[in-house]
C-alpha cells in the first residue's frame, strides 16, 4: 500500500482558515499543516494544534505577513532570480518565523515548506538552508516538482527552482518531505474538488504529497483570493467522499500506511 500525506497550508493565514484546518485535522483525513507563523491567527490557535498530534510545519511566508508584503509571487520570483533581494533581511524574516513556530508550538517544525512556493527561489532557499545549518536543524523540506505531468501551472511551480532546492537539501544532509507533489489547479469551481481529490490520490507516486487549502466560511479577508475555493475543500474534507477516498487509500484498516510517528506534546 502506498503511502500518500495530505497537508494543509496557511495555519494562522486567518481565524476562519485555522479553525476550518484544525476542523479537518480532527477527521484524521488530512495529516497535518504548515503554519504561516508571522500570520495574525497563528499565536492564537496555536495551543490547539499543539494538542492535535499531527505532522506540523513551518509555511515560509515572505509577501503576505512578513517579508515584502503585497509583493505577487511573480515579481518577488524575479527579483530572487536576480539576486536583488538582501540576504541579511532574508536570513532575519526566515529567523522571525523560526522563532516565533517554536516559541508557540514548543518544539522545531517537523517540515518547511512555502507560502506560493517561496522556499524554493535561489536567494530564498539558501537563506532558509543557512539559517537551519546555524540550528542544527533538518527539517523535511517539501518537493515542488511533480513525478508526472499534472498539467502547466504544477510545471511552472516546479520549475520555479524545485531542482535547485533538492540539490541544496542533499548538499546539506537535509531529507525531502515527500517524492511527489499535487494539490496544484486554478481554484476555480469548473471541476468537483472530489473529483480532483480521487484523480491525485490514484496518480500520486509512493511517498507523495497532496497539499490543500481548507477554510471555514466567512467574511471576506485581506489578501485572500481563493476563499471560496478554501470553503469548498474544507466541506469536501468533512464529508463521507473523503473519508471513502482515503479509508480506500489507506487500506481496508483505514491506517495510514508508513505515516512518520509524531513528536510527543513536551511537559510545561
Amino acid at each position: 500500500m502506498k503511502r500518500v500525506t495530505v497537508i494543509a497550508d496557511d495555519f494562522g493565514f486567518n481565524a476562519h482558515v485555522s479553525a476550518g484546518i484544525l476542523d479537518v485535522l480532527a477527521t484524521g483525513r488530512v495529516d497535518g499543516t504548515g503554519c504561516m507563523a508571522a500570520g495574525p491567527a497563528f499565536a492564537s490557535h496555536a495551543a490547539a494544534l499543539r494538542q492535535a498530534g499531527v505532522q506540523v510545519g513551518l509555511h515560509l511566508d515572505l509577501n503576505t505577513f512578513v517579508g515584502w508584503p503585497g509583493l505577487p509571487i511573480g515579481p518577488l520570483a524575479a527579483c530572487a532570480y536576480a539576486d536583488l533581494l538582501d540576504a541579511a533581511y532574508l536570513r532575519h524574516c526566515v529567523r522571525l518565523q523560526l522563532d516565533a513556530f517554536e516559541q508557540h508550538l514548543h518544539r522545531p517544525p517537523d517540515f518547511i515548506d512555502g507560502h506560493q512556493h517561496v522556499h524554493q527561489l535561489p536567494a530564498v532557499r539558501r537563506a532558509l538552508l543557512a539559517e537551519l545549518a546555524l540550528r542544527g536543524a533538518a527539517p523535511a523540506l517539501r518537493r515542488t516538482r511533480p513525478a508526472h505531468w499534472r498539467g502547466a501551472k504544477a510545471a511552472v511551480i516546479g520549475g520555479l527552482g524545485g531542482r535547485g532546492l533538492e540539490r541544496l537539501a542533499a548538499a546539506q544532509g537535509l531529507p525531502m518531505q515527500n517524492t511527489d507533489f499535487a494539490g496544484v489547479y486554478g481554484f476555480d469551481p469548473s471541476q468537483a474538488y472530489a473529483q480532483r481529490v480521487a484523480h491525485w490520490l490514484a496518480g500520486l507516486d509512493d511517498g507523495g504529497l497532496v497539499m490543500t487549502h481548507p477554510a471555514r466560511p466567512g467574511a471576506a479577508s485581506a489578501h485572500d483570493t481563493i476563499r471560496e475555493a478554501r470553503w469548498r475543500e474544507h466541506a469536501f474534507w468533512l464529508s463521507g467522499e473523503a473519508q471513502a477516498l482515503r479509508c480506500g487509500e489507506r487500506g481496508p484498516s483505514g491506517a495510514a500506511q508508513g505515516k512518520p510517528a509524531q513528536r510527543p506534546e513536551p511537559e510545561g
